[in-house]
């Protein structure tokens, strides 16, 4: 009777372990703050962690119990307790000598999320920065043989592959791992964008 009692235990356990990981790992977060978007976050079901918004550096992650540790390339650990954790939402408490409190607000990220950030185009004689905020807002530079311009913009998803940039539309496609964005204008030109590292 007390084996049969410990194996329910035990296959509970680790069924609502699996859960929360298909949960972390099924969807791009984005991490917020005063219900703005902030960045963009992936949990890799092979174990990487990548954050969007520090694309220069690795970074690998496990999962033990209720905790997530996350390592850099150079081995230094960050580790959360996970306060709650659902298909659309997820906070996690780091853990840290100070003993202080602070909860990171994570939600499944949306279309518009997954612009976030700093995106360039360097060629020969001129080069685009394109800034994109949670806000719809943003702001493009420009440099044309050693004269910068920049123009502060909005921007909306449209439709699923539709961005609106002021009054011209695009059709975007990004690369699979959200490191390049092409912009497609309606005359077919094309503007290939990499998220800046």
């Amino acid at each position: 009777m007390k084996k049969i009692l410990l194996m329910m235990l035990l296959s509970a356990f680790f069924i609502s372990c699996s859960e929360s990981n298909e949960d972390l790992t099924s969807s791009f977060w984005v991490k917020y703050k005063k219900s703005q978007p902030n960045y963009l976050v992936k949990f890799g079901t092979d174990g990487k962690f990548v954050n969007f918004n520090k694309l220069t550096q690795t970074y690998t992650y496990q999962v033990i119990q209720n905790r997530i540790i996350i390592t850099d390339s150079k081995g230094e650990k960050q580790k959360f307790f996970i306060k709650s954790i659902s298909p659309t939402e997820l906070k996690l408490s780091e853990i840290n000598d100070a003993g202080s409190l602070d909860i990171d607000y994570f939600r499944k990220a949306e279309a518009t999320d997954f612009f976030l950030g700093t995106w360039i185009k360097i060629s020969k004689g001129n080069h685009y920065i394109l800034t994109l905020l949670a806000n719809g807002k943003g702001l493009l530079e420009e440099e044309v043989n050693g004269y910068i311009g920049q123009k502060e913009i909005k921007y909306t998803v449209k439709q699923k592959d539709v961005l609106a940039v002021d009054d011209k539309l695009f059709e975007y496609k990004f690369s699979d791992d959200l490191i390049n964005l092409e912009l497609i204008d309606s005359d077919k030109n094309v503007l290939t964008l990499t998220r800046e590292k």
